[in-house]
């Protein structure tokens, strides 16, 4: 995951790629660790 957050893929970009249902889990998954990485990020 650390890798596509440094390609710039963000949750959007993955739901407009799979759709909502394809890989929701991932998805899911994904956007949990995208805002504890921005989180990360700021402190």
């Amino acid at each position: 995951m650390e890798d596509m957050y440094e390609r710039g893929v963000t949750p959007e970009s993955l739901a407009q790629l799979y759709g909502p249902n394809k890989k929701a889990k991932f998805q899911e998954q994904f956007r949990q660790f995208y805002k504890w990485r921005l989180s990360w990020q700021t402190q």
